[in-house]
């Protein structure tokens, strides 16, 4: 029960009320093409860091014979603390490579996942 629109009234139907105004055009060709260099530029930075501390991580010393009763929890190993040889769980020292190396998969795998195959979809319906 909208009323007619008069001659020389915009709505909806006419050709220019859909048309985005050029400076609109660049202001998101702009924000896309941040969006995706600020993305290359943290997986670059993600890889680079995963590549670096899976470089710094050191051989542990084998264990003392005060490991041999010692228990430690999951993703620890025994070492034979100081000159009283007393056994103790310390961290593995490639916790953070595989921390980064998680979120590296995380950061790269999502998009890879859902965004590629949205994009190869839309661009065989728009027939590119």
């Amino acid at each position: 029960d909208r009323p007619r629109a008069a001659i020389g009234d915009t709505d909806a139907r006419s050709p220019s009320a859909g048309k985005a105004k050029w400076w609109q055009v660049w202001l998101k060709a702009a924000c896309v093409t941040l969006f995706v260099l600020g993305y290359v530029a943290l997986v670059v930075f993600l890889a680079a860091e995963a590549i670096r501390a899976r470089a710094n991580v050191q051989e542990l010393p084998p264990a003392g014979p005060a490991c041999d009763d010692k228990v430690c929890p999951m993703e620890t190993v025994c070492l034979t603390d100081g000159a009283m040889g007393l056994p103790r769980c310390a961290s593995n020292s490639s916790q953070n490579a595989q921390t980064l190396e998680l979120i590296l998969g995380i950061v790269a795998g999502m998009p890879a996942v859902v965004c590629l195959p949205c994009t190869e979809h839309w661009a065989m319906r728009k027939g590119c």
